[in-house]
């Protein structure tokens, strides 16, 4: 996981204290302590972006993860209730990349939807990050959408061409990842094995606080001004 800026608060993983496998959490906070992380400080990848340099720890990595032949991200809203050695190798049996399918969102399109209905970035890069999806990878609008708050891959160069590729969209268009997530997999030609898995809540995870974890607080303003400017438009 990661934690940059004082956002969020570090959230423990109490299943580490069963589990064998190593719990590494990135951060540019000298002063985090955890009973269940292995704490590795990190800068910040774009100084001026927190949202970014996070982004870039969770696709690209860290050199503190390049031992490793398999990684599972977890996101520092999502609370571990299994031990990641206990399903992260069928997640990885037959694929590269896995995640659990988006049960909010069913396609790229509705999530982009909701990134503008919330406020989650801005309109018009989202609506250009679309047009654009529509002239290259027209099926990846409508293609099944994935959650990516939890995320596991293996140490492969094929793995990490694709990351790569995928931080790029991240870079150019919107912050939200999961908008260019299929898109990137897609155009790296890589195998992503989809967990049917619901997003709230599982028998290997929880996610206590849901997409509330995400939301802006002046979501409704920034809302009505959007829908004000698209209509004028």
């Amino acid at each position: 996981t990661a934690v940059l800026g004082d956002e969020q608060p570090l959230r423990e993983q109490p299943v580490a204290q069963v589990s064998t496998s190593d719990f590494v959490c990135l951060t540019d906070d000298p002063r985090l302590r955890s009973d269940t992380w292995e704490i590795v400080l990190v800068q910040p990848r774009v100084a001026a972006d927190p949202v970014r340099s996070a982004r870039f720890l969770k696709i690209v990595g860290h050199p503190a993860l390049a031992g490793y032949d398999r990684s599972l991200w977890v996101d520092n809203a999502v609370e571990l209730r299994r031990p990641p050695e206990l399903f992260v190798g069928d997640w990885l049996a037959d694929a590269h990349v896995a995640a659990p399918l988006h049960t909010l969102y069913a396609t790229v399109a509705a999530e982009a939807e909701a990134a503008i209905e919330h406020a989650k970035d801005d309109h018009l890069r989202v609506f250009e990050q679309l047009a654009h999806y529509l002239d290259t990878t027209p099926g990846a609008l409508e293609a099944r959408q994935h959650w990516t708050g939890l995320l596991a891959r293996r140490g492969s160069q094929t793995a990490t061409m694709a990351m790569t590729l995928w931080w790029e969209h991240v870079l150019r268009y919107s912050s939200r990842d999961q908008l260019s997530f299929g898109a990137a997999m897609t155009a790296a030609g890589v195998w992503v094995r989809s967990v049917p898995m619901a997003n709230l809540q599982s028998a290997v995870h929880a996610w206590p606080g849901g997409p509330e974890t995400r939301a802006e607080t002046d979501g409704r303003a920034r809302t009505a001004r959007v829908r004000a400017e698209i209509e004028a438009a």
